[in-house]
């Protein structure tokens, strides 16, 4: 197939671009070609404007069905028609709903951590990994492809949405590296050239997930990168197997989602439990069909960004991460030493915490974040319509479903912006106290649904990643255990574990303390009330690594940059272009 390269379009008409379409300058001497399609020993890949798959858990970035509370895009392509059931790509030319820029995840493991979420190795090291870090990563990737990845030149996006000058290209990667001889992947790049006359260097950045589609991200961000692009080439890339990016990771379909989603909030009787285990197993079924699971974790993207930094001819990079990037950072700075100048990690992730640790964690995050929203009175009524629903769902005249577990994962949503979001979940449970169903069916399956216990690119990566030892028959237990700290969230959060209690694929490297001995300085910023990556996360982030160091703002949420104000803008911009660091321990407050 060839149907051009093409950005996210937000709901304006795709144009695939030309085999005529004028070529951007040619980065740094890096040689490629232009035009609709990027040819590689693999073959000439079509490459469509997409999402991102589902948001699970939130995220800065939306694409495919994932957007944020206040608005955000829906994507278009491939993933937004699999998204829609159809299965099939749409055209060049076809237009595809989209509105406003989208938010932020783990989220950002997006929200699991959003901006959402719970917002990436080749094989050349500058330095000699410390001890731990070199032991670990080199059991994990003895041997490894010796096929050079390749950039093409970069072009200018269509339908950039927004992000005037925004370029696009295609990173040949190998799918295997650790096979000699591999099929080649194709990784969608873009970046936001530097509008200053004098370019200080290159900040990559990821906005969260796993699953977001970096390129919408970048397509709908407005002015987001305007400071920091003063000085720097903005780049960001679909991760391997997201967006944009080939072979992609498969997606559920919608009887699935349905299936999966529809469910009560906690699966009380043995029937439940059944449909819950054979939900979990049909999602592992779908996944196996995409033909890349065990290809696409966070280790194997680390390497494309690698390949991706000796493409762009540049000595280091500077790293901004967002939740799901801060876990991408401080895996690739691990892996490959000297290869980072600056790091900010917003929102962080500990790598030491496997699957079930970090979910425990969000669980009593999250019950935290929502009661500091709501009086005691107000969580008994909502935990009271959480259990009616649980027992009747309510099916509204086009036949969705409001289910307990929509209703929870709504609620758990408007913990990530509470400042815009908490208003609009009171409207709907006022709806439903009056037993209006139609308004709040609608919320539940319109884009402020951030939490999605279905969505296959995340459980793709985060189960490979966070591989825990938790077994199917631990995981009532667990709820159990976690209901008498999070009575409100904890037991939905234990059974969202039992995915990667039977993912089949497990990274070569657990989860394990990451030092980052030969990285530049390491900026680690948490919130106070971040439901998605609590700040302790970030707290022994900063600590482990070896030039880490931690700022918090005193703010609710998830992700601070950009809504933190004036004062962590300056300290983040002010550190990039000079390497200067806030005081050690430093406070913001949130007014």
């Amino acid at each position: 197939m060839d149907r051009g390269l093409y950005c996210g379009n937000g709901g304006r008409t795709a144009q695939a671009m030309s085999s005529e379409a004028r070529c951007g300058d040619r980065d740094q001497g890096v040689a490629g070609g232009c035009g609709s399609t990027v040819q590689s020993t693999a073959g000439a890949y079509a490459i469509a404007a997409t999402g991102g798959g589902n948001n699970n858990d939130g995220g800065r970035g939306a694409g495919g069905a994932s957007i944020a509370m206040s608005g955000g895009i829906e994507g278009a392509g491939i993933d937004w028609a699999r998204e829609q059931g159809t299965g099939q790509p749409q055209a060049a030319g076809t237009a595809v709903p989209g509105s406003s820029r989208p938010r932020w995840v783990f989220h950002r493991l997006r929200a699991g951590p959003r901006r959402t979420t719970w917002r990436r190795w080749f094989g050349v090291a500058a330095t000699v990994l410390s001890v731990a870090a070199g032991t670990c990563w080199a059991a994990a990737w003895a041997g490894g492809s010796d096929q050079s990845a390749a950039l093409s030149e970069w072009s200018p996006c269509a339908a950039a949405n927004g992000a005037a000058g925004m370029q696009c290209a295609i990173l040949n990667v190998p799918l295997d590296w650790n096979l000699a001889e591999s099929a080649m992947a194709q990784v969608a790049v873009a970046r936001l050239p530097a509008t200053g006359a004098h370019k200080l260097g290159v900040i990559v950045t990821n906005p969260g997930g796993p699953g977001i589609s970096g390129i919408d991200d970048m397509a709908y961000s407005g002015n987001f990168w305007d400071r920091l692009r003063q000085d720097f080439d903005i780049v960001t890339f679909d991760p391997r197997g997201v967006g944009a990016s080939r072979p992609a990771i498969a997606l559920a379909g919608d009887e699935l989602v349905a299936a999966v989603r529809n469910q009560p909030s906690i699966p009380r009787t043995e029937a439940q439990r059944r449909s819950r285990l054979e939900g979990t197993t049909r999602l592992v079924d779908a996944a196996q069909r995409g033909g890349v699971l065990g290809l696409v974790g966070t280790q194997e993207v680390a390497r494309d960004l690698e390949a991706l930094r000796v493409a762009m001819n540049v000595e280091s990079i500077d790293y901004f991460g967002f939740s799901y990037g801060t876990y991408l950072g401080v895996v690739y700075a691990d892996m490959f030493p000297g290869r980072t100048h600056r790091i900010v990690l917003d929102s962080a992730m500990n790598p030491a915490n496997d699957y079930a640790t970090l979910r425990h964690d969000q669980a009593v995050a999250f019950d935290r974040a929502i009661r500091a929203q709501f009086d005691a009175p107000e969580i008994q009524r909502i935990q009271a319509l959480i259990e009616r629903l649980d027992e009747s769902p309510i099916v509204g005249e086009d036949g969705r479903v409001l289910s307990g577990l929509r209703l929870l994962n709504y609620v758990e949503s408007a913990a990530y912006e509470p400042e815009t979001s908490v208003p609009v979940l009171r409207e709907v449970l006022a709806e439903a106290s009056r037993g209006n169903w139609a308004p709040v069916i609608d919320a539940v399956h319109g884009p402020a649904l951030l939490v999605n216990p279905a969505d296959l690119p995340y459980l793709s990566v985060a189960c490979h990643d966070l591989s825990t030892p938790t077994q199917v028959g631990d995981v009532a237990a667990l709820a159990r255990a976690w209901t008498r700290e999070a009575p409100l969230t904890g037991a939905s959060r234990a059974w969202s574990v039992l995915p990667c209690t039977v993912w089949p694929t497990r990274a070569a490297a657990p989860p394990h303390r990451m030092t980052a001995a030969g990285s530049g300085p390491t900026l680690v910023i948490g919130v106070a009330g971040d439901p998605a990556t609590p700040p302790h996360w970030g707290r022994e982030l900063a600590a482990t690594l070896v030039h880490g160091q931690y700022l918090q703002w005193a703010g609710a949420g998830h992700v601070a940059y950009g809504r933190a104000g004036e004062p962590l803008g300056t300290i983040v911009n002010d550190f990039f272009v000079s390497g200067r660091l806030p005081p050690a321990g430093l406070e913001l407050p949130a007014d």
